[in-house]
């Protein structure tokens, strides 16, 4: 998002971004570490009011929930 304009690439990539968010809650993935304009891309589109009510309050846990069931790899490198 490089202004007032949510686009259509910001709506594809805010549900990767949200990944993210509990992948690095399991991990520190520094996946975003060398990318300041992306982190600050990220943090913009999450202050947006549509992105954060884009899902269910409780969408950390089903994602963990979804990730353990499917016993993924990212599991294994929080150990």
């Amino acid at each position: 998002m490089t202004g007032d304009t949510f686009t259509l690439v910001d709506a594809a990539f805010a549900p990767i971004f949200r990944y993210f968010d509990v992948f690095d809650a399991l991990t520190d993935t520094r996946v975003f570490e060398d990318t300041p304009s992306v982190r600050a891309w990220r943090t913009t589109l999450f202050e947006r009011p549509s992105v954060r009510q884009a899902v269910v309050s409780d969408y950390g846990e089903r994602l963990r929930a979804f990730l353990q069931a499917h016993d993924a790899h990212i599991l294994k490198l929080a150990a």
